[in-house]
């Protein structure tokens, strides 16, 4: 696999996700590579506008299933985020990839050639979390009426928008190097290139130490989404 696309944060069905309008381009993109990875956070399981988890995941497999039987000849890739990390996501998940040739799925990370896809938010933590060991949530704490009409509120007024100015790209290449060095003992040390999500701030081909960092950004009201080439 030597050319693909990365794309992450669509948090798909929350009311502020834009990724609606973003699917020609993904679809498309992918219809034309060998692969594409899906960097974390591509449903948002507390915030869903559905109303059981059950509901969300059965709505998650599926949408992963419809992407990757519209792109046949690209690798669909998989990797959760903090907002997906769901147990009940990896039966569902196993069955589709025993189904779908071109899917794959891990809970953290992949590596292809000399490039790392991970979500971002393990390896960002101060504590130096394992951003290769993710933890899975049993149940999902799902806010009330009130919580989510002012998170409803607050992201109308773009108020989220402020979070992604505390992420430089230099504090996250800093952050992730010094994960890898601790954490990546079973990784390919061939990497040349980090892509990862969660901070919501978009930028590429930022040099640190050796290694090209990316950031995909969000599909959300206010914010841009990233959708970058890959070629290896």
């Amino acid at each position: 696999m030597r050319h693909g696309f990365t794309v992450s944060d669509l948090h798909l069905f929350t009311h502020w996700s834009t990724a609606a309008r973003e699917m020609p381009a993904i679809v498309a993109a992918a219809r034309r590579s060998d692969f594409l990875v899906l960097n974390g956070d591509i449903f948002d399981f507390r915030w869903s506008t559905l109303p059981t988890l059950e509901r969300t995941v059965t709505a998650a497999v599926g949408w992963l299933d419809e992407l990757a039987a519209a792109c046949p000849r690209c690798r669909v890739v998989y990797l959760m985020g903090n907002h997906d990390r769901m147990s009940a996501m990896t039966a569902p998940l196993a069955k589709l990839s025993g189904r779908r040739g071109n899917f794959l799925w891990h809970s953290s990370h992949m590596q292809i050639h000399g490039a790392l896809f991970l979500h971002g938010d393990l390896a960002l933590r101060a504590d130096l979390a394992n951003p290769f060991q993710r933890t899975l949530r049993g149940k999902q704490w799902k806010p009330g009426p009130a919580a989510r009409m002012i998170y409803r509120s607050l992201t109308a007024a773009r108020v989220h928008c402020l979070a992604k100015r505390f992420n430089s790209p230099r504090h996250c290449a800093k952050r992730i190097l010094r994960s890898l060095a601790q954490h990546g003992e079973g990784l390919d040390r061939s990497i040349r290139d980090v892509y990862f999500g969660h901070t919501h701030r978009p930028f590429h081909d930022f040099m640190y130490d050796g290694v090209r960092f990316h950031n995909t950004g969000a599909a959300i009201r206010g914010l841009r989404m990233n959708l970058l080439e890959i070629r290896l």
